[in-house]
């Protein structure tokens, strides 16, 4: 057996291919099966949440689950913030590439705004920033 993953330019995977040797005999194939069967997981249910809970790690390598989102608000300061990652405002249409792990972002109009921070290894974190 053959195992194919391919990602995105933001390291998610978006396809999971098996390639199986004829030889061997079911549920005995030669090669490995990474992560105690995930790839068998995407292939099966075939579904970009399941897909988005992953991501290749290239130093191990395997498909590895992503973890919980460190990052946190207070005001206007995203916090925590993984590294590298986006911080993106999608009523503004804007969107920032992150390299440390704190950024204040200066909003002047009041409102609410919804704030995603998005990281290869973690999971997906929304927050609302409410601008006084």
């Amino acid at each position: 057996m053959f195992a194919k993953i391919e990602k995105d330019n933001n390291g998610l995977i978006t396809h999971a291919y098996y390639i199986f040797d004829p030889t061997a005999s079911p549920g005995n194939f030669p090669g490995i099966l990474v992560n105690d069967g995930i790839i068998d997981e995407l292939i099966r249910q075939d579904s970009s949440a399941v897909i988005d809970s992953y991501f290749w790690d290239d130093d191990y390598p395997a498909v590895m689950p992503k973890t919980t989102n460190p990052a946190t608000i207070s005001g206007q300061t995203l916090s925590n913030l993984p590294i590298p990652c986006t911080v993106s405002f999608p009523e503004l249409g804007q969107e920032y590439e992150i390299t440390d792990g704190e950024e204040t972002f200066v909003i002047e109009v009041p409102g609410t705004y919804a704030v995603t921070v998005k990281s290869v290894k973690y999971l997906d974190k929304s927050f609302e920033m409410v601008v006084t």
